[in-house]
Formats: C-alpha cells, sequence, structure tokens
C-alpha cells in the first residue's frame, strides 16, 4: 500500500513540473487513466538542406528558430545552440496511438529567414521527425521517454 501511494505520489510530481503539453494532440478518452509521456526532440540545423554529418563538416545554422508543427498547430519552440544542435522537450499524455500522431503528424519547421545563414538560399527548412528511442524511465519518476529526431531538413519554397 505504501508502494502504491509513494509511486502516485510520484506521477503527480513529475506531471506538475513537466515540460509544456501537447495536449491538443493527446487527449486520452474518457474514463482512461491519464500518464504523461516526456517527448524529446533533438536534432541539428544546417545552414541550407540536407543532412550533417558525423564530422560537422557541413554549415550549421547557428541562433535558427525552430518550430513543431503537429497539423496547423505550433506545438513548441525553441532556438538552435552556437552549433546549430536543439533539443525540444515536451509532455503529452499516452494514448495508445502516440507515436503514429507524432511521426506522420508532426514536422519541424525553421521560420528564422534562411539568408541570414546563406544569403543565396531563400526559403524555409523543415524536416519530418524519426523515432531514435523510447524507455521507461524508473528511476527518480515513473513515465515513459521519446526521444525524436529531425530527418533530413528540405528546402520548402
Amino acid at each position: 500500500m505504501a508502494l502504491k501511494i509513494a509511486l502516485v505520489a510520484a506521477l503527480l510530481m513529475a506531471a506538475s513540473v513537466a515540460p509544456p503539453a501537447v495536449s491538443q494532440l493527446t487527449t486520452p478518452p474518457a474514463g482512461s487513466p491519464l500518464i504523461k509521456v516526456n517527448v524529446v526532440v533533438n536534432g541539428t540545423v544546417p545552414c541550407g538542406p540536407g543532412a550533417i554529418n558525423i564530422n560537422l563538416t557541413a554549415a550549421v545554422f547557428a541562433n535558427a528558430t525552430v518550430v513543431m508543427l503537429c497539423g496547423q498547430d505550433i506545438v513548441g519552440s525553441t532556438v538552435s545552440d552556437s552549433n546549430g544542435m536543439f533539443s525540444l522537450p515536451m509532455s503529452a499524455n499516452y494514448t495508445k496511438n502516440l507515436l503514429p500522431k507524432l511521426l506522420g503528424n508532426c514536422s519541424l519547421v525553421v521560420p528564422t529567414p534562411l539568408s541570414l545563414c546563406n544569403s543565396s538560399l531563400n526559403g524555409t527548412l523543415q524536416a519530418h521527425l524519426q523515432l531514435h528511442s523510447s524507455n521507461l524511465n524508473l528511476g527518480g519518476f515513473v513515465g515513459l521517454v521519446i526521444n525524436l529526431i529531425a530527418r533530413i531538413f528540405q528546402l520548402m519554397p
């Protein structure tokens, strides 16, 4: 019984300090238990369309705004660091089709003008999401962590 109380207290505490919610994407069915999922999206913004290779020899887009869109809704945003890298932590309510919704319905968009990084390019960078890993976190708090990464950024006119 004491273990159940501690588990419920840990889940409530974790939910109270969770990052911004992706709630419009993950509204659970009425009467279902509410389980929070931490979703983290990581990537590197290139200074043009294409992939960043492992040695970072391609130019990167520092201080670029990265927005996560799910359908027409902005569900999160962040800014890339001086190395073009970004991390976007969010929380969501668990539903059985959360992952397919994230992977099929959401994308990353860089609204910062590309010309600030490469004066010969106009347009917007956009990338779809890919699952990197997911795991059940039992240390500190109990919950599901889904790690997503940006796929190749493409130039959108």
